[in-house]
């Protein structure tokens, strides 16, 4: 090893990255061939934030040694960083094929995979490295997250579980279990598991501010608050904690304390609608809804057209008033258009086209149970298929892009809509996923906050979906407040009877939620955001 080589890890080591990298290029500049140097000076350029330059040193490193194991694998772990899907998938293959049995290799692939939704790929490879290293609490704990990802609740407590028996004390399974436990609504082993997180290591800001979230969901508010001022000490600067924190005083009556909560947050980001949102509420709450508009106001006039923004003013407009701006928001007739889809010509009829959408949509690789991440109850929701293939779902997708003219067009014959119809966007692009819902299933009051126009297209409707039920089981019903959203009186809401091979478009600042019905039948529906590029 050279002597500089030496003095550019002591660099490194020192957190001195940019000696580090000039150190580097000089030692490459001596001996073209040096593939440590290369790799380092990747790191270096990592740490610096500088993702091409460390890009750079990779390429060069592996034409100077393209049977390196390690040149490759790092190569893949960078790509992946960069969302560079398929260029890493190659790096991290070239990398197995040169060693198969790497199992570093194995587990970055892995995580690779199961991030970018082939949690089922993942799994596999998290086998493999398994059969290498069956004592290695770290790759049982990927294993894990590639399972919750499958909706694999259970067993992936088991892999947290395995994990713990190779080192009893590894927090990252630890707070992994924690975590699961959340979404099994095991509330006890949740806690358990964050308190014996946190007497191993008590400055984990994310897992006092986890801990807190469980206790506000089981409405132990002081307990809650406590665990957050927590987080909060150590990381002052989060204003997701603070959010929290705003969140938490608002639902224990507090609107004071949240107001300053939420005033602080929005001082940290103060391009974060949802902040603004909430600071809206703490106001409501508090009894002044005027404020509560010029703090939406305000937001608006640096933020125009903000989704979330408009969400809060036609709820509260919906519910305090003014009239106009309830007129101006919430007129649903002029602003929800429902959309027959034609069916295409590679087709015999309708229902085969209808059936060869929903059975894609149930045997999708990504259809899983939704959990709490997705505002799906009891039902499953694939990823965004536009990104893991949309199969027969093609023609929809062209005749949702072939109606924003007609939707348009439908929004200009109220001229109040010109705020949304100006804020149609140029270049956009489609986010589209599936929903598979049965007995209780059902959507919870939400908006779509980036997008421009949300739509949902029904495939598959269980016969006590009808007409003539006053309860509306199973329709789409808008107006309905979201769960965050101080409500202190009955707003306006409309509930529509879905149609089968039709679809609703409608503004994404409109909340919408799913009424639970009672079947054993499967609902199904896709539905799509235009969302600005």
């Amino acid at each position: 090893m050279s002597a500089n080589f030496e003095t550019a890890i002591n660099y490194f080591q020192q957190s001195r990255f940019d000696r580090c990298l000039k150190t580097c290029r000089k030692v490459i500049g001596a001996d073209p061939g040096f593939v440590d140097a290369y790799l380092l000076g990747a790191q270096a350029a990592q740490a610096r934030g500088q993702s091409q330059q460390a890009e750079k040193f990779l390429l060069q490193a592996a034409k100077v040694c393209p049977d390196s194991l390690v040149v490759q694998r790092n190569l893949g772990v960078l790509k992946s960083q960069l969302g560079q899907i398929e260029e890493a998938n190659r790096a991290f293959r070239k990398a197995l094929r040169i060693d198969p049995k790497d199992a570093e290799t194995l587990y970055c692939f892995a995580v690779h995979l199961d991030s970018n939704h082939q949690s089922k790929e993942a799994l596999s490879m998290y086998a493999c490295a398994l059969e290498v290293v069956p004592d290695n609490p770290m790759v049982w704990t990927g294993l894990a997250n590639a399972q919750r990802s499958m909706g694999e609740f259970d067993e992936a407590r088991e892999s947290c579980l395995a994990a713990l028996e190779f080192d009893a004390n590894y927090i990252p399974a630890i707070n992994n279990y924690g975590a699961l436990s959340v979404s099994m609504k095991d509330h006890t082993a949740a806690i358990d598991y964050f308190h014996r997180s946190l007497a191993l290591n008590p400055g984990q800001p994310q897992t006092w501010y986890n801990l807190g979230i469980e206790y506000q969901r089981q409405e132990k508010y002081d307990k809650a608050i406590e665990a957050l001022m927590k987080a909060h000490e150590i990381d002052s600067n989060s204003s997701e904690v603070l959010k929290t924190l705003g969140h938490t005083y608002l639902q224990w009556d507090d609107a004071g304390s949240a107001i300053q909560m939420f005033g602080k947050a929005l001082e940290a980001s103060p391009n974060d609608a949802k902040i603004s949102f909430m600071l809206a509420c703490g106001h409501i709450k508090n009894g002044d809804p005027r404020e509560a508009r010029a703090v939406c106001g305000r937001f608006l006039e640096k933020h125009p057209g903000d989704t979330t923004t408009i969400s809060c003013l036609a709820l509260m407009a919906a519910e305090h008033g003014p009239e106009k701006d309830n007129e101006r928001y919430n007129s649903f007739e002029a602003i929800i258009q429902t959309v027959k889809v034609p069916t295409p010509s590679t087709y015999n009829n309708e229902a085969a086209f209808i059936k060869d959408m929903a059975d894609y949509i149930l045997s999708h690789s990504t259809l899983r149970d939704a959990g709490e991440d997705h505002a799906t109850r009891n039902g499953f929701h694939t990823g965004n298929l536009r990104l893991s293939g949309m199969g027969p779902l093609t023609h929809l997708e062209a005749c949702i892009s072939n109606s924003l003219d007609g939707y348009v067009e439908f929004l200009k014959c109220k001229e109040d809509n010109d705020f949304i119809v100006s804020r149609r966007p140029t270049d956009w692009v489609l986010n589209i996923w599936g929903v598979a819902m049965r007995n209780q299933g059902h959507q919870i009051a939400h908006i779509h906050p980036d997008a421009w126009m949300s739509g949902c297209f029904y495939a598959q409707l269980p016969p006590v979906i009808s007409e003539d039920d006053e309860g509306h089981e199973g329709w789409i019903e808008f107006g309905a407040p979201t769960a965050d959203f101080t409500s202190v009186r009955a707003g306006k809401v409309r509930a529509y009877k879905p149609i089968v091979g039709s679809m609703f478009l409608f503004p994404g600042y409109l909340t919408h939620r799913t009424i639970p019905f009672h079947s054993d039948d499967v609902r199904i529906s896709i539905a799509f955001d235009v969302v600005r590029k």
